[in-house]
């Protein structure tokens, strides 16, 4: 957690990201593992490598359903949204954001 707390704070993020993921997933920790994936999924949003984002973005959702993380689910889901959006996938994203409400 202090590695992805780090991270946000670098200009450059994404090794510290890495690291983070990595480190999640020897550990077997899914919270730490949706928050690596989903800043991930952030990171290259801002990158607009929306399809990226997206395959991320899914992923710390699954990290987050497993653990019953409605936070992070809540998080995930407005970003998926927010990246279909973007990508003019209007119906995808309308139930994106019907899904982090619900969460």
């Amino acid at each position: 957690m202090a590695i992805i707390k780090l991270a946000k704070l670098q200009e450059d993020s994404l090794n510290s990201l890495n690291l983070a993921l990595q480190v999640a997933e020897s550990t077997g920790c899914l919270q730490a593992k949706s928050l690596a994936f989903g800043y991930l999924g952030e990171y290259y949003e801002q990158k607009q490598d929306y399809e990226q984002a997206l395959k991320l973005t899914y992923q710390a959702q699954n990290a987050a359903q497993q653990i019953n993380a409605a936070n992070l689910l809540y998080r995930w889901n407005w970003q998926a949204g927010r990246i279909h959006r973007v990508l003019g996938q209007n119906e995808t994203a309308i139930l994106a954001y019907q899904q982090a409400i619900a969460s």
